[in-house]
C-alpha cells in the first residue's frame, strides 16, 4: 500500500512539474510577442490584444498557483497609485481623452509586470526574462535588415531608409532597444560556454552597427555608461587599467562616428549638434524645437505646480503655441512631461520608485545591486532627452529591478540569521 501511495504522489507530483513548465513556457511566448509588438509598432494592434489576453491568463495561474502570494508588493502598490492619480487628473485635465489614452497603456504595462512579479520566483527567472528580451530584439534587427534599403541609407537614419511610418516606428527606439539588448546580453554572458559567448560577440558587433545607423545619441550613452560603470566597480583593483580601457574605446567610437563618412553623415552630425546644445550655440531646428517645448513646459508648470493640467495634456498646450499647432508635440523630456501633466505630487510619486531603488540598493554591493543603480541612473539621465512614464520597455526593466533588489534582500537577511 505504502509503494502504491508513493507511485500517485510520484505520479501527481510529474504532473505538477509538467504543468508548470508548460505555463511557464506559454508565459515566456505571449511576453516575446509582448516586447516584439512594442519593439516593431507596425505589429501593433491584434497582435497586441492577443498578447496581453494571454499575459492575464498566465497571471491567473501564477497567481491560483503560488496562493495569491505577491513577492514584491512594493512595485505593485507603486504602480497601482501612479494609476489611480492618473485616473484622477482626467478630472481636470484639459482633454481628458489624452489622459485616457496613457491610462490604457499603463494598464497594459501593469499586465505585464504584475505577471512578471509573479512569475520570477527565483534567479534563474530573471535570466529568462533578460533572455526574452535580447531576443525579441535580435528579430527587431533582422526585420530591420529585411525591411532597409541599403541605396537609401547614405546620409539618412535607418527608418528614413525603409518603408516604414517613422511616426510611429523611429530610430531611436531602434537604438535603445539593441542598447538595452547589447547589455542584457553582457550580462547573460556570464552563463554562457565558450560557443555561446562567441554567438554573443557576432550579434553584439551587428547590435552596434545597428546603433550607429540609427544616429541616437541616447543609445550611445545608455550603452556606455552601465557597462563603464560596472567595470569600474567590479575592478576596482584594477581601476586605472579600466579607466585607461574605457578612454581607449571611447577614442575609437568617437574616430568611427567622426571620420567614417557614412557614420559621420547618420550620427556624427548629430554629436556635434549635441555639443553645440550643451554650449548654447546650436542653430539646427529640431534641437531648437526641443529646448522651446522645455522652456514652454517649464512655464507652463509654474501656472499649475501641484496637480498639473493631467497627464500626457502636455500635447494639448503645446497645440496651443502658434510653432507647434497641429504636431500634438509631447515634451521630450520626462521631468517637463510629468511636472506638466501631473504637477509635483504626480512627479514625486512617479519617481519615488526610482529613489526607493537607489536607496536599497546602494547599501548593497553585490553585483547586481551595482546592475540596478547603473540602470537607474542611466534611465534617470536619459529621462532628459526622452518620455519614458508609459513605455513599455522602460517597466520592463524596472520591475527586474524590484524583483532583484527583493532577492538580495532576502538572501542577505538569510546569512545575516
Amino acid at each position: 500500500m505504502e509503494s502504491d501511495s508513493w507511485r500517485v504522489d510520484k505520479h501527481n507530483w510529474c504532473k505538477m512539474i509538467s504543468l508548470r513548465r508548460i505555463s511557464d513556457g506559454c508565459y515566456l511566448l505571449f511576453l516575446f510577442l509582448m516586447l516584439l509588438q512594442d519593439f516593431i509598432p507596425i505589429f501593433d494592434g491584434l497582435l497586441k490584444s492577443f498578447s496581453n489576453l494571454g499575459l492575464f491568463v498566465c497571471l491567473c495561474i501564477f497567481l491560483n498557483r503560488n496562493h495569491w502570494r505577491i513577492n514584491q508588493k512594493y512595485y505593485l502598490l507603486w504602480i497601482l497609485y501612479v494609476l489611480l492619480y492618473f485616473y484622477l487628473s482626467t478630472v481636470w485635465a484639459i482633454r481628458p481623452i489624452l489622459s485616457y489614452w496613457v491610462i490604457v497603456q499603463v494598464v497594459s504595462i501593469l499586465i505585464m509586470t504584475f505577471s512578471m512579479l509573479m512569475y520570477t520566483i527565483n534567479r534563474n527567472k530573471i535570466y529568462h526574462l533578460l533572455a526574452v528580451y535580447y531576443v525579441a530584439a535580435i528579430f527587431m534587427l533582422i526585420y530591420v535588415v529585411l525591411k532597409l534599403d541599403l541605396s537609401a541609407l547614405e546620409g539618412q537614419r535607418v527608418t528614413d531608409a525603409m518603408d516604414v511610418d517613422t511616426e510611429t516606428w523611429n530610430s531611436n527606439g531602434i537604438g535603445l532597444t539593441l542598447a538595452t539588448a547589447i547589455y542584457c546580453g553582457f550580462l547573460l554572458k556570464q552563463r554562457c560556454n565558450r560557443g555561446y559567448k562567441l554567438c554573443f560577440y557576432l550579434i553584439t558587433i551587428a547590435m552596434l552597427y545597428g546603433i550607429m545607423l540609427t544616429g541616437s545619441r541616447k543609445s550611445l550613452i545608455l550603452l556606455f555608461i552601465p557597462i563603464f560603470y560596472f567595470c569600474v566597480c567590479n575592478f576596482k583593483k584594477h581601476f586605472f587599467k579600466v579607466l585607461i580601457g574605457g578612454c581607449v574605446a571611447c577614442l575609437f567610437v568617437y574616430i568611427l562616428i567622426m571620420e567614417v563618412p557614412l557614420f559621420y553623415e547618420i550620427i556624427g552630425k548629430r554629436m556635434e549638434d549635441l555639443f553645440d546644445i550643451l554650449t548654447n550655440n546650436t542653430d539646427g531646428t529640431e534641437d531648437i524645437s526641443r529646448v522651446m517645448l522645455i522652456w514652454y513646459g517649464w512655464n507652463w508648470f509654474l501656472e499649475h505646480p501641484v496637480f498639473g493640467v493631467g497627464v500626457n495634456n502636455f500635447r494639448a498646450l503645446s497645440n496651443l503655441v502658434p510653432l507647434f499647432a497641429g504636431k500634438n508635440f509631447y515634451a521630450h523630456n520626462n521631468y517637463i512631461e510629468m511636472l506638466v501633466g501631473c504637477g509635483l505630487v504626480g512627479f514625486i510619486l512617479y519617481y519615488s520608485a526610482h529613489f526607493y531603488l537607489l536607496k536599497h540598493t546602494l547599501r548593497l554591493h553585490s553585483v547586481a545591486a551595482r546592475w540596478v543603480v547603473s540602470y537607474i541612473l542611466v534611465t534617470m539621465f536619459v529621462d532628459v532627452a526622452m518620455v519614458s512614464y508609459y513605455d513599455l520597455m522602460t517597466h520592463y526593466f524596472l520591475v527586474i529591478c524590484f524583483i532583484v533588489i527583493y532577492q538580495e534582500k532576502c538572501k542577505t537577511h538569510y546569512v545575516e540569521k
